[in-house]
Parts: C-alpha cells; structure tokens; sequence
C-alpha cells in the first residue's frame, strides 16, 4: 500500500482530489480526513495505516492544511503531495468560506485583519512545502487542475505508481465536475466577481505574499500593482501572525498590541491577542480581551467558544455552561452557533443547549447505533461517539466509515483467516 500525506491550503482543490480518488480506486482507497473526526488519532503519521493496509488499500492519503505550520517537513509517509493555488484568488475564495462558517460579518477592517493573517500563513506554507520539495514531494497547481482534470490525475496515478487499470478518465470528469463545497460547478474565477473585492487591501496581500509567490511562478496581479495600498492594519496583523508561526509569542503580542492601537482595527484582534496571553499563563488578561470582543461582536460565537474552553481549563464547567448558553441567546444564527458548539465540545453538560437547537442531524442516533452493530458487532462506547458519528452527511458516508474503520479491517480478516474453503477450491 502506498502511503501519502497530503498537505494542501485550504481551497486549493483537496476535497476535490479525495472526490476522485475514492471514485476510482472505491474500497481500495483509505483517508484520513485529520481535522473533523472526534475519534481520529491526530497523530502524523496516522497510527492506523497498518490497519488500512491489512484491510486490502492500495492508497492511504492523510490531509493536513498545516494550518499552525508545526506538522513534520518529513511525515514518514511514502510520498508528500503538496496542492496549491494562485495565492489571491485562493485568499478571495478562503475568505468567502471563513464569512459562511466561522467568521463574523464582512466589514473592510475584518477583511484587512484577516488578509494579514492570511498572508502570514500563505508565506510560511510555501517556504515550509514548495520552496525547497524533497524527492518524495508532488506538487500540483489548482489551475492545472481546472484546465485539464484528467492529466491531473493521470499524472499523479504515474507520480506514484498506482494501478493504471483503475484510471478511468470518465469517472475524473463526472467526479470533480461540481465543487465540494458549494456545489457550484467548479472553475477558476476573475478576481473581481468576489462581492468583497478590495482592490487597495488585496494590493497590500499581494505585495507581502509575491516573492514567496514567484517561486511557484505565479505572477502579480496588473490591477493589484498598480494600486496603492499600504494599509498598516495588513502589515502589522501580518507580523504578529507571523510571529505566532515562528513561535516568537512575546513579539506577536507587541506587533498585536501595535494593530489594536489603529483606528481600523477590527475587534477580533483582541480574540487572538486573548489566545497568545493564554498561552503564556496570564488568563486573566485573556478572559478580559474574550469578553471585550463579546461586547462589541455579541451575535457572533467565536468568542463564546474561546471563552468557555478557557472557562473548562480552569476547572470551571459550570461558567463554561453559562457562557454557551449566552452564545446560543445572542447569537445571530442559533442553529450555526448550536452547530459550533457541538464541533467544539463533547461534554453533555455543555452541549445540551446546543443539541436542542442545532439542526437535526441527518443520520439519527438509532442510525448509529444499528449500524454499529450490525458493521461491528457491538454498541457505540458512549454518547460523545454516537453524537460524533451523527455528524456525518449521510447513512451512506456512515456506512462506508465503518466499513473503512481499522477495527472492521481487523474482522474481515479474521473471517477471511477462519473461513472454510469453497467447495472445489483444494
């Protein structure tokens, strides 16, 4: 079985690359999906590729959008496949999803904020994976993509040496004809059809993200150069991330302190100001910056999450519970903020208010609970499993979890070991 770790920044074309993958090689593909499965090891390499192996795969694929820059820059797995896209198109495109999921509303001095941290990460991703690949390394363009899916994937199949017989190049263009996460159909798009272009703080991310760019030779932008930008809000939300991502905290927190005194300073600021002062012990301060963004953004629930996680580290549920409870009151959208807090906490003295008002799940808890044991013979371990395993968008994607679960591998080998032989067979 061939291994690879699959780092990729976010909307560079990952989903889309599992979509395919899953489509062609069907049970013969494992996938570690890292960041949402509760029951996942969070371990790189995964601890299960054994498991994966032993149940027949031929490609184990682990996702990692490296988000923090802190994965290995050599993940002891067989090959690194590194996905990346023009750097502000993708930032455009992750900027709309950060609106639709976990952002508060647009606003020019939000959208400043978060291109500074945005460049910070775009710039670290790139010196990390693309500047200096290693043997083992492929590296794939988003637009090569979009331009031609099937030499895309032809290529990779080649790369790493994976049954030609299961290309199908029918199957490449029926699987990534639509996106995976909008379900539009998925194609590059002009930079200026975004809704929240800004041709002055795009400029300023251009600038700070093009020598890192160049070296997987994307150009700048026309447009974008000949604007004037220079805004300090994007430069300085770009240092104290940056320094975060070099682990220089103290020096985040002056580059931070330097944002929060401008006048376009957005409040979430604050919020990560809170986390670094956490991280270093004072969470006083960080629980005085958390309730300072409340304040000011009471509809939104990054803050609340941040805030009863700091609450449960101190020992205190109780405050925790009443800080979520105020979220799910306030919050612009009940059942988003229902959803966010069941993704954040698995206790069900914190989750209860949540469950009553979050969407209900599409796959039910008898669901769960029959498929558990009719794939594994037994009951889900507890509550926190079944409410995970409800999650998931389908009875279909549930099933095929199971089916692809290290302790179903281990079960289906032991019958296969143990089986009679056929009639005829000896």
């Amino acid at each position: 079985m061939l291994s690879l770790f699959s780092v990729s920044m976010p909307r560079a074309g990952h989903h889309v690359a599992e979509m395919v993958l899953g489509r062609l090689l069907g049970s013969q593909f494992a996938y570690c999906e890292f960041y949402t499965i509760r029951t996942c090891c969070k371990a790189i390499p995964c601890t299960r590729i054994p498991d994966h192996a032993a149940a027949g795969a031929v490609l184990f694929m682990q996702k990692s959008h490296d988000h923090d820059l802190t994965d290995p820059s050599d993940p002891g797995l067989d090959g690194l496949l590194i996905q990346v896209r023009e750097p502000v198109a993708r930032a455009l495109s992750n900027y709309e999803l950060d609106l639709r999921t976990v952002g508060p509303p647009h606003s020019p001095e939000y959208m400043r904020f978060w291109l500074g941290l945005e460049a910070a990460y775009t710039v670290g991703f790139i010196e990390k994976w693309c500047a200096t690949p290693g043997p083992r390394a492929f590296l794939l363009k988003y637009e090569d993509l979009l331009s031609d899916p099937v030499t895309y994937y032809l290529r990779l199949f080649e790369r790493f040496g994976l049954p030609m017989r299961a290309f199908d190049a029918q199957k490449v263009i029926a699987a990534q004809s639509l996106s995976s996460g909008d379900k539009k159909p998925f194609k590059e798009r002009e930079i200026r059809s975004s809704p929240h272009f800004d041709q002055e703080s795009m400029a300023d991310f251009q600038r700070i993200i093009a020598r890192s760019a160049a070296k997987l030779d994307y150009v700048p932008h026309g447009e974008l150069d000949r604007a004037a930008g220079r805004s300090r809000a994007v430069a300085l939300a770009f240092e104290a991330k940056q320094r975060m991502l070099q682990g220089r905290p103290k020096e985040a927190l002056v580059a931070l302190d330097g944002y929060l005194t401008l006048q376009d300073a957005h409040v979430f600021g604050r919020r990560l100001r809170a986390g670094l002062l956490a991280g270093l012990g004072d969470l006083d301060a960080a629980e005085a910056d958390l309730q300072a963004v409340i304040a000011e953004e009471p509809g939104h629930a990054r803050a609340y999450l941040d805030l009863a996680e700091l609450q449960r580290k101190r020992g205190s549920l109780t405050a925790a519970r009443l800080t979520l409870e105020q979220c799910l009151e306030r919050a612009r959208d009940p059942a988003r903020a229902g959803e966010l807090v069941l993704q954040a906490f698995s206790e069900p003295a914190l989750t209860a208010a949540a469950r009553a008002v979050a969407p209900k799940p599409p796959v039910t808890r008898e669901d769960v609970v029959a498929a558990f044991r009719f794939i594994l013979g037994r009951a889900p371990e507890d509550d926190r499993v079944v409410e995970s395993h409800q999650r998931v968008g389908s009875a279909a994607e549930l099933r095929d979890i199971l089916l692809r679960s290290p302790e179903f591998a281990e079960k289906y080998r032991r019958l296969i070991a143990t089986a009679p032989p056929r009639p005829g067979s000896g």
